[in-house]
C-alpha cells in the first residue's frame, strides 16, 4: 500500500511517518489505500517540509486541491473495470490494482 502511494505522489518520509504512528497507536497497518490516503491527506504539513533546500527563498506554490483529489481517485480506481476502487493486493508484486469484481478474470497484474 505504501508503494501505491508513493506512486501517487506523497513524499516516503511523509507515507513512512503515518504508516508508523498507525502502527504504534493501533497495533495494525491500513487495510486499504482508500484509508493510508485520507490519513496523508489528513496530516499536517510543516512549512519546512513543504520546502526543498533549493526552494527555501521561493514562495510555495499551491497546488489546486480539486484537481490533486481528482488525480488521486482516478489513481485508486480498478485498472480492469475503471468503475470501483482497487482494493485487492495481488501478490508476488504487491500492487493494488483491481477491485473485488474483477479479482476473478485477472490472470496478471494489470500494473505490472
Amino acid at each position: 500500500m505504501a508503494q501505491e502511494a508513493l506512486k501517487m505522489g506523497f513524499d516516503k518520509e511523509q507515507v513512512t511517518r503515518v504508516v508508523a504512528v498507525r502502527l504504534r497507536d493501533y497495533d495494525r497497518g491500513f487495510g486499504k489505500v482508500e484509508t493510508l490516503v485520507n490519513a496523508l491527506l489528513e496530516e499536517p504539513v510543516e512549512h519546512s517540509e513543504m520546502l526543498s533546500s533549493d526552494e527555501e527563498t521561493e514562495p510555495l506554490k499551491k497546488a489546486d486541491p480539486h484537481r490533486e483529489l481528482k488525480k488521486l481517485k482516478v489513481a485508486m480506481h480498478c485498472r480492469k473495470c475503471q468503475i470501483e476502487t482497487a482494493v485487492i493486493l495481488l501478490l508476488p508484486c504487491g500492487h493494488i490494482s483491481v477491485c473485488e469484481n474483477c479479482t476473478e478474470h485477472v490472470v496478471r497484474c494489470p500494473t505490472c
